[in-house]
């Protein structure tokens, strides 16, 4: 017997929510006490940009460096 997976890469509507909404709950919260939230604006901006030079090398073929021009 064979068991179906759900995952983002087959059913981007599979992928949990949750982990969103405790970043926004935390950032929330560090406004409300005055302190730092647990991921900075700099580290989600980091992960974004390996993100997004993933998707670019995909769609070039081909190795591409973090931070160039999405052509």
């Amino acid at each position: 017997m064979t068991k179906e997976v759900a995952s983002g890469a087959s059913d981007p509507m599979a992928i949990s929510l949750d982990p969103f909404e405790r970043q926004f709950l935390d950032f929330g919260d560090a406004i409300a006490k005055g302190r730092q939230p647990l991921v900075s604006g700099e580290e989600g901006y980091q992960a974004l940009e390996v993100v997004e030079a993933v998707y670019r090398s995909c769609r070039r073929g081909e190795k591409v460096a973090l931070g160039g021009p999405d052509i």
